[in-house]
């Protein structure tokens, strides 16, 4: 069985020359003649498995198409009936070289291709969705070569088919129950193929994507897909998503090259938000307060970057940003609504939560996992991760959850971890140091003292702190279902 290696870029291929007509036929020379060439794959026939992911190979199957083309132009295609390629070409020139085009399970419309005439052709392997099957990948292979001899009186050509794509596998997880397939966004998608030789041009539509087809809620799944080359992409949310109705979190992208074999899993999330709006300024996970009642997290700590007489309030941009100044607050703001925060959706109405409120996310509430909070250190900060009542415990390892007494190296979140947990509706409340304190709403029997909620590297409990006292602000604001 023949196979292209991603590894060893290779496909050996002999070509069988033939004549349809009778005896002393001339070949084709810039007329309209045709002859039938025959394309034998040198190492012997078979079934194919199109890609093999654990060696990266791929191999031909019944109704492979091969795009011949020569002296810059399209001059006819070869289809595998299982032993070889056949087929017809007409136009090609003498002492010219042919030049072959794989592509894979992709057909380019017979009306687009007009031998003699056709100079470039653009295909889209955005469509993935359905490559899996019998056990088998069947993947847009984008592949080129050229014949060692230039065209003409040869009985036989040989050639080398390169890969002008990459084969990387996806690691998938998705948190919505939903029957649609999934898409990545930000991927070049269209190839352009130049009949000239070994010219390809790679673009995308718009933002450009790929749909890799449907995943399994809350497990893990792989996907091979092909990639074409581009530049390297940073993570991004919004970078995975379910028919425009979920988006999720996607990681890193390396640099593509052509024959590039990417083995490590590039991992994909789809948030599990429930298709709910999130507001603006919040976090995209809900938790309950009571047995009745939701809330969304701000994004970041209150902050007042305008003076003690003009303020000017706004959230953190980042879940783990402190400053120890512009966001620091006696009780009295602990205790005040804000619809004026800028980065909130000004008019939106933010709070802060009551000890009980607190008491409730952290010990009594359900969650479908069973996990409220754990001690962490996130991208360096030390704090408290709170998890979202939707929480799946397979989207991300943690470790020592709800145990007060751990330390905040229980659990070390890097930034690709931390963009997953975000997606993931989970809250991080910051620390200052070695400790943290943040203000519930609720006064305490004791004079000039109130309520917080106090984080150390030993403990979480519920301190009394002077009203006086300078802390930290997480602001809320309660889900309200349509009715």
């Amino acid at each position: 069985m023949k196979r292209i290696s991603f590894i060893l870029m290779a496909w050996a291929l002999v070509m069988t020359l033939s004549q349809c007509k009778k005896e002393q036929q001339t070949l084709p020379n810039d007329t309209d003649e045709s002859v039938a060439i025959t394309l034998d794959v040198k190492s012997g026939n078979g079934p194919r498995v199109e890609v093999t992911p654990n060696t990266g190979t791929v191999d031909f199957e019944i109704g492979d198409k091969i795009y011949v083309a020569c002296a810059g132009k399209y001059v006819g295609t070869l289809t595998h009936d299982g032993t070889r390629f056949s087929g017809n070409i007409s136009n090609a020139v003498t002492d010219s070289l042919l030049r072959f085009y794989f592509l894979g399970n992709v057909s380019i419309p017979d009306n687009e291709l007009v031998a003699g005439s056709t100079e470039s052709c653009t295909i889209d392997i955005s469509n993935q969705s359905e490559t899996y099957s019998n056990g088998k990948w069947h993947l847009p292979v984008i592949s080129y070569g050229s014949s060692t001899e230039p065209y003409g009186a040869q009985t036989s050509y040989s050639a080398y088919l390169r890969n002008r794509c990459a084969l990387v596998k996806f690691k998938v997880h998705q948190g919505v129950v939903s029957n649609q397939d999934i898409f990545v966004s930000g991927l070049n998608h269209l190839v352009t193929i130049g009949f000239n030789g070994d010219s390809f041009t790679y673009d995308k539509f718009n933002e450009g994507y790929i749909n890799i087809g449907k995943g399994s809620y809350d497990q893990w799944v792989d996907k091979w897909v092909i990639l074409l080359p581009q530049e390297a992409l940073p993570g991004a949310e919004g970078g995975t998503y379910i028919n425009n109705d979920y988006n999720g979190y996607r990681s890193a992208i390396p640099t593509i090259s052509p024959n590039a074999y990417l083995t490590s899993g590039i991992q994909l999330w789809v948030d599990d938000v429930s298709g709910l709006p999130v507001p603006t300024g919040a976090i995209g996970g809900l938790f309950s307060v009571n047995n009745s009642q939701q809330v969304w997290f701000s994004q970041g700590n209150l902050r007042n970057i305008g003076d003690e007489n003009n303020p000017i309030w706004e959230f953190a941009e980042n879940q783990e940003d402190y400053e120890g100044s512009i966001d620091l607050f006696a009780w009295d703001k602990a205790t005040a609504t804000y619809n004026n925060i800028t980065n909130g959706n000004p008019g939106a109405t933010w709070r802060n939560l009551s000890y009980a409120g607190w008491s409730y996310i952290m010990h009594y509430r359900n969650t479908d996992s069973g996990v409220h909070y754990a001690k962490a250190t996130v991208k360096g900060t030390t704090g408290l991760l709170l998890f979202p009542d939707n929480w799946k415990s397979s989207v991300y390892m943690i470790h020592n959850y709800d145990s007060p007494g751990v330390p905040f190296n229980s659990n070390v979140i890097d930034a690709d971890g931390e963009a997953v947990l975000r997606a993931n509706g989970v809250v991080f409340l910051p620390a200052i140091g070695s400790s943290g304190k943040y203000w519930t709403s609720t006064a305490t029997d004791i004079t000039n003292r109130s309520y917080s909620v106090d984080i150390t590297n030993t403990n979480l409990s519920y301190g009394y702190t002077g009203i006086q006292t300078k802390i930290s602000i997480r602001l809320v604001q309660d889900y309200i279902p349509a009715k």
